[in-house]
């Protein structure tokens, strides 16, 4: 059993109380990059409607909004702001402003 154990650059150190101390190489993973794991999108950035029939941009961040227009896939929009912790995006289309489920959009 070992009392202690200290990790500092892929490199570990074990104390034991009667075998003393030793180092030992250790595998370290590399790091992750945020920025395949999660997408941001700022302010004025556009989007694609990815839905399979499409989206409805409704007239506030719910389904049970109002729908104003039903946008087809493949159609591209301005993103004002998200909203509701990112799960909707406030977006412009065309003339018309709504809101569409952030998962309908890439």
């Amino acid at each position: 059993m070992y009392l202690k154990l200290m990790v500092a650059a892929g490199l570990i150190l074990a104390v034991g109380p009667t075998s003393g101390a030793y180092a030992e190489m250790m595998s370290v993973p590399p790091p992750v990059s945020l920025h395949s794991a999660f997408r941001t999108i700022a302010d004025g950035g556009t989007m694609t409607v990815i839905g399979e029939s499409g989206a409805y941009l409704q007239d506030q961040p719910s389904t049970a909004g109002k729908r104003l227009e039903r946008l087809v896939r493949g159609t591209t929009v301005t993103v004002i702001e998200k909203v509701k912790s990112g799960t909707w995006a406030h977006v412009k289309a065309d003339d018309k402003e709504g809101y569409i489920d952030m998962k309908l959009l890439k």
